[in-house]
């Protein structure tokens, strides 16, 4: 069980009690570092909102020292090594970096470990972020495989069992759950924070960790594997497997686990680093600056529209019939006179009943919440040829070339006069260090007489125009 504190990386070598600890501080974040050990914390700075906010796993007795509950390892060949394992040789710290070279010697190889205060890549403004930038050496004389796993040990403010996020501010991972890249599902981002969320809570303090195509500054390196797990599944020094089932966030610890390897599973091989050829990973985490997304809540309006179908009519009907007055006259013949003394009058009725007809024109209106999104320009394809290794060579070859995104590769091999010996297409083509094994032979599968030779890597993708080197390779028989 862990002691209460934040979330960090550590890369560590035993350390003297008397050995002073170290602060880079800006207006954002804070620091905590040592540059024998590189274990850290971050938090927010004294001005910020929260106020000193922990963002990064430490001890509660010294809340200032770094404590190693992140893990990072470096597989060479079939070994895992931790990272304390590796010789300090030299150190240096500025007022927004830290830069540790290690040596794991009996391998020779060296391993360079930066972390700097840069923008957000989010927003490319406020310094608030870290980058992990990871350098892995060959200085040995033959080629060897590596291999990194770099486990974040996630805490926010008193939540150690964090609720982590991936690509929606809401859509919190509960159990333990691996992304690959081959199947294109890992996360660009992932975000922690220190509340249930629910829509309409914003949290105190949110992290962000950008995982590729970050939209700012040095682009993040694509891990293979992603995990997010309960922090006591994959919190072993030089563990090399995925996370086994288990419950993430709220009472549970929690950590976020990155994998480079040069494949879909820990036992993938990793990336061949030819003699003095180097690799570099790039890593994020940091402050969230952008609204976490909210679900909406509908409102309903309604509209009556009333109508008069009919017109009122008017009838009048006489209410009194005319009187005869008869007035005898004594004359021979007597005349009778009719006459109406009185004036019919007339009574006028309405009998119409106007009827109103309502017609409902409600409509539903939500507003949502809407985080406002860039659509991250793709990177251009870049095309590093290395070399070969080895050259001069009597059977095979290795040709080295780097990719900045995923391509298609062929390579066509020429003599110095120009007579074409060998094409070849569908050449590994993922982004990062790829390599081809030349075997010595011609398009008729003989082998090539001793001689210099001149290779063309030629890398294309749907929306870039193809992009090429050469290079020179000598067979000697």
């Amino acid at each position: 069980m862990k002691k209460a504190a934040w979330l960090g990386l550590f890369i560590a070598v035993a350390l003297p009690a008397s050995a002073a600890v170290h602060y880079i501080e800006n207006g954002f974040i804070k620091l905590s570092l040592d540059d024998i050990t590189m274990g850290f914390y971050l938090g927010t700075c004294g001005s910020c909102t929260p106020s000193n906010g922990r963002l990064i796993y430490s001890t509660t007795a010294n809340p200032q020292e770094p404590t190693n509950t992140s893990i990072t390892t470096v597989r060479i060949g079939n070994t895992p090594r931790d990272a304390s394992d590796a010789a300090v040789i030299s150190a240096a710290t500025g007022a927004d970096f830290v830069t540790v070279n290690k040596l794991f010697v009996s391998e020779n190889i060296g391993f360079q470990i930066t972390e700097k205060f840069v923008n957000n890549p989010g927003t490319g403004v406020n310094a608030d972020t870290v980058q992990f930038k990871y350098v892995l050496t060959n200085n040995a004389s033959y080629p060897q495989n590596v291999a990194l796993r770099v486990m974040f040990d996630t805490m926010v403010l008193n939540f150690d069992g964090t609720n982590i996020s991936i690509d929606n501010g809401f859509n919190v991972v509960t159990d333990n759950t691996v992304w690959r890249k081959d199947d294109g599902t890992i996360p660009q981002n992932w975000w922690d924070y220190d509340i249930v969320p629910l829509p309409g809570f914003d949290p105190n303090l949110t992290g962000r960790g950008h995982v590729f195509n970050n939209i700012y500054g040095d682009p993040a390196t694509h891990p293979d594997i992603m995990e997010v797990a309960d922090w006591h599944k994959v919190n072993t020094f030089r563990q090399w497997m995925t996370a086994t089932a288990g419950v993430v966030g709220e009472s549970n610890d929690s950590a976020v686990v990155l994998w480079w390897l040069n494949g879909s599973a820990p036992k993938d091989p990793g990336y061949t680093l030819y003699p003095g050829q180097s690799m570099t990973i790039i890593a994020y985490y940091g402050l969230n600056q952008q609204p976490l997304l909210t679900t909406p809540t509908p409102t309903k309006t309604w509209t009556l529209t009333a109508t008069a179908t009919d017109t009122p009519t008017a009838t009048s009907t006489p209410t009194d019939t005319p009187t005869f007055t008869v007035t005898p006259t004594y004359s021979a013949t007597p005349t009778v006179t009719p006459t109406s003394t009185d004036t019919p009058t007339y009574t006028v009725t309405s009998t119409a009943t106007p009827t109103w007809t309502f017609t409902d024109t409600s409509t539903m209106t939500a507003t949502p919440t809407v985080t406002p999104t860039r659509t991250p320009t793709p990177p251009p394809l870049v095309l590093d040829l290395k070399g070969n290794f080895p050259n001069p060579f009597v059977r095979d070859t290795q040709i080295v070339y780097w990719l900045s995104v995923d391509a298609n590769v062929n390579v066509r091999i020429f003599t110095v006069s120009g007579e074409v010996v060998r094409e070849e297409t569908g050449l590994p083509g993922n982004a990062g260090y790829n390599a081809w094994l030349w075997d010595g032979r011609n398009r008729a599968q003989k082998p090539v007489s001793s001689g210099v030779f001149i290779y063309r890597i030629e890398a294309s993708t749907e929306r870039d125009k193809p992009v090429w080197e050469m290079a020179k390779a000598c067979v000697v028989k």
